[in-house]
């Protein structure tokens, strides 16, 4: 059965009676009408993407909650630490898919210190995904506080010649790069 199936449907019943030959046979009709609701619950849990391992200070943080397909859509939620997220930091899209429908929780916020206060020095983020009075189903995440410069590309540490190592504030530590995958191969083999 198909949650297009849902919908009001009559049912019509009718018996005739003949109590003796002599008597003319009686009708009689029954009609009602129900209701009929079908639901799709999801079979798995909401899915996170978006999220980084790592942030930097006035970096966005950005991420989706995707539920699987149901019907109807589901409630959904956004946690982080443990406390829930005001909803003016969230958006809630739901996209029909075969009849079903496919909701995305999304949130979006400044990093700052004080967002990655466990000792770990993570934020926990969790997405719940609850229908009706069907268990809730959680995903969860962690990301990091990076104290480290975000780098602008790749080789940012290097120098023109790409082998000297420089610090986050630009001077030379006084060493250089070497290949040390190539002597630990020559290590092996030798």
């Amino acid at each position: 059965i198909s949650v297009t199936a849902s919908g009001t449907y009559k049912c019509e019943a009718s018996s005739i009676a003949q109590i003796s030959k002599s008597t003319k046979p009686s009708v009689q009709t029954v009609m009602g009408s129900r209701n009929l609701s079908v639901f799709a619950y999801p079979m798995d849990a909401p899915i996170i993407s978006g999220l980084k391992t790592h942030y930097h200070a006035g970096e966005y943080i950005e991420a989706q909650c995707t539920a699987p397909p149901s019907y109807p859509a589901p409630e959904m939620s956004w946690a982080i630490n443990g406390k829930g997220v005001d909803t003016y930091k969230t958006s809630l899209k739901v996209n029909e898919d075969r009849g079903l429908l496919r909701a995305t929780l999304s949130v979006k916020l400044m990093a700052d210190a004080g967002l990655f206060k466990n000792p770990g020095g993570y934020a926990l983020f969790v997405c719940t995904s609850i229908l009706m009075d069907t268990p809730a189903m959680s995903a969860d995440s962690k990301v990091y506080w990076s104290t480290e410069p975000e780098s602008t590309e790749a080789n940012s540490d290097l120098d023109s010649s790409g082998d000297i190592f420089r610090n986050s504030n630009g001077s030379r530590n006084g060493f250089r790069l070497v290949p040390i995958c190539l002597s630990a191969i020559s290590l092996l083999q030798g």
